[in-house]
C-alpha cells in the first residue's frame, strides 16, 4: 500500500472495502486499506513507534498488531473522536469493519499459526 509518495508498508493482511476499491492499481494499493494485520514479529518497537501512528494518520479504520511473543493482539479503531486501543489475550473481540473477519483471541494465543489460505478462506466466509 502507498501511504505517501515515499512511504509504501506492507501489512502481512489488508481488506479493501468497495467503497475504495478504486485505489486497487495494478501493482500497489493508492491510499490506506479499510482494515490491516501486522504480526510484530522482528522489531516490535519499530512497528508500534513509527508504523502505527502512520497507519492511524492514513484513517486506517481497524489496525491489528500481532504480538507472537505476548501472544496477544492490539487492536486500534477508528472512532468519531479518535482511535479506540483494546488487547487481548484470549477470548474473542469482534472487528468493526467486517464482522466475523477473524477470531482475534484463537489467532493471538496459538503456538503455530494456521496456514494462509485457511485464514483467507475463513476470512471470505
Amino acid at each position: 500500500m502507498r501511504l505517501d509518495p515515499h512511504w509504501s508498508p506492507e501489512p502481512d493482511i489488508l481488506v479493501v472495502c468497495d467503497a475504495h476499491r478504486s485505489r486497487i492499481q495494478p501493482k500497489h494499493l493508492d491510499g490506506p486499506p479499510t482494515w490491516s494485520s501486522k504480526s510484530l514479529r522482528q522489531r516490535p518497537a519499530l512497528d508500534l513507534r513509527e508504523k502505527l501512528p502512520r497507519y492511524r494518520e492514513a484513517g486506517i479504520r481497524e489496525i491489528w498488531l500481532i504480538d507472537p511473543f505476548e501472544h496477544c493482539v492490539r487492536a486500534d479503531t477508528k472512532l468519531d473522536t479518535g482511535y479506540a486501543t483494546a488487547t487481548l489475550a484470549t477470548g474473542r473481540l469482534p472487528s468493526l469493519v467486517r464482522p466475523g473477519l477473524l477470531d482475534r483471541g484463537r489467532l493471538a494465543v496459538a503456538r503455530r499459526l494456521p496456514a494462509p489460505l485457511r485464514c483467507v478462506k475463513q476470512m471470505l466466509g
